[in-house]
């Protein structure tokens, strides 16, 4: 099933820019998420008056679950819909970022990421999906490329 965002108001190329950067933002949030959490862990050591090594599973917990979903959600993907997954993902990882925010405790907060990090499992593997399903052939290496750009300007600059 073909993704449909054109109008009268635009083109074709339009289309395909509006797409690809929208996945790829996708895959930027998923990078952002392993970063910024590395970035804060001192913090959060210290608010939750933890061990660094115990904050640790704040990041652990996001990269576990994601790395076991990915597989998971590229076949659900492949069954339901890339477009239904990447919404789906796009609301988990949206609903661990807020339970993350406002975690009054250690263990919810790490709950939290692991949602968070099966969010962003689908928001890894569903651009890639669709890419390859949307645009022609010729165009695909170029998005992977950019998808690869994007993840490692996430892990930098989170």
């Amino acid at each position: 099933m073909r993704l449909r965002l054109q109008t009268a108001f635009m083109s074709k190329t339009f289309e395909r820019y509006l797409l690809l950067g929208s996945l790829a933002f996708s895959v930027l949030l998923a990078s952002l998420g392993t970063s910024m959490a590395n970035l804060a862990l001192p913090a959060i050591s210290t608010a939750f008056e933890i061990s660094f090594s115990k904050a640790r599973w704040i990041v652990t917990g996001y990269l576990v679950a994601t790395t076991v979903f990915s597989l998971l959600v590229g076949a659900l993907g492949d069954r339901g819909g890339h477009r239904r997954l990447l919404l789906t993902g796009s609301a988990l990882y949206a609903a661990g970022t807020l339970l993350a925010a406002y975690s009054p405790l250690f263990g919810l907060l790490v709950v939290a990421r692991v949602l968070q990090g099966i969010g962003a499992a689908s928001l890894v593997v569903q651009p890639m999906a669709i890419a390859a399903q949307e645009l022609p052939d010729s165009r695909t290496g170029r998005a992977f490329g950019i998808f690869a750009t994007m993840s490692a300007i996430g892990t930098a600059s989170g």
